[in-house]
């Protein structure tokens, strides 16, 4: 799996207008810097400023995606600085990149990392925005298909 995927697939998603929830972010920038960390991309525009994250997902049992695959410090800290954002009042979101055909929901792998499991769904109370996507891959490349149902 190439981990920069999700990030291009993030871009060509905000660029074609694939994803609702980004309607009204004009300006997209890649690699924006927030604190101690980088994450994958801030929007601008008239709804406001919406900092995201981009990850790949791969692991997959009993038909539901989990994120992460192994204990991941660096995604806690990024839900930490997401969290950060949105108590100064911007917009938070994570886009999840399913890069399997055979899921059928999405969720955190407490299983795994009960820390990020833990802060994931603190962000969500906070207002991330949990942007699950599966795709369809084929010789021809790789497609977003649909939103997948959260399962926490």
């Amino acid at each position: 799996m190439n981990t920069y995927i999700p990030n291009r697939m993030l871009r060509l998603a905000w660029q074609n207008s694939l994803i609702p929830e980004f309607q009204g972010l004009e300006n997209f920038r890649s690699e924006a810097r927030i604190g101690n960390s980088r994450l994958d991309a801030v929007l601008d525009g008239p709804r406001g400023r919406m900092w995201v994250e981009a990850k790949n997902v791969t692991l997959m049992e009993e038909g539901k995606a989990y994120f992460p695959d192994a204990v991941s410090k660096r995604a806690s800290r990024h839900m930490h600085e997401l969290m950060l954002m949105a108590d100064a009042g911007y917009l938070i979101a994570c886009f999840y990149l399913v890069q399997r055909p055979d899921c059928q929901c999405f969720g955190p792998a407490d299983f795994i990392d009960p820390e990020f499991a833990a802060m994931l769904r603190q962000a969500v109370q906070k207002g991330l925005m949990v942007l699950a996507y599966d795709t369809i891959i084929d010789p021809a490349g790789i497609t977003l298909y649909r939103p997948l149902p959260l399962r926490f």
